[in-house]
């Protein structure tokens, strides 16, 4: 089988010429009993061809795992940010004797929502109970 290359050297003058650099569509004979078939290889240049690559390797590429559902991406936010819910009021109270934490409580039931204390710069932290570091923390 001849293959019929145009990107020798003796044929560069015929890459330059953008009509005869076109390929053409293929000719072969369509009795498959022939014996001889002539094919024409289209030849892209090589600074085409490196361009393609670093075009391909910068491209996104899918992730390997598929990306979290909204609602796990929800529930990993809300860990790390309590929420303070009460009804229509709340009560504030100061430390009591020997306690350096007062609390806001809901009136219904007195039962603490969150915790404060002085920070001695003129503020108040704030702070939920927890059955791991205490109250107020």
């Amino acid at each position: 089988e001849k293959v019929v290359v145009l990107d020798t050297p003796q044929d560069a003058s015929i890459l330059n010429n953008w009509e005869l650099a076109t390929p053409m569509p293929d000719v072969s004979p369509v009795d498959p009993d022939a014996k001889h078939v002539v094919r024409t290889m289209g030849v892209v240049p090589y600074d085409v061809q490196i361009g393609a690559r670093i075009m391909s390797d910068l491209t996104q590429q899918a992730p390997q795992t598929p990306p979290p559902s909204q609602t796990l991406v929800d529930e990993a936010f809300v860990a790390q940010c309590p929420m303070v819910i009460f009804a229509n009021s709340v009560s504030i109270r100061a430390p009591r004797c020997g306690s350096s934490l007062g609390e806001w409580a809901d009136p219904s039931t007195g039962r603490p929502i969150i915790r404060w204390k002085d920070n001695s710069k003129g503020g108040l932290n704030f702070g939920v109970d927890s059955v791991v570091t205490g109250n107020g923390s």
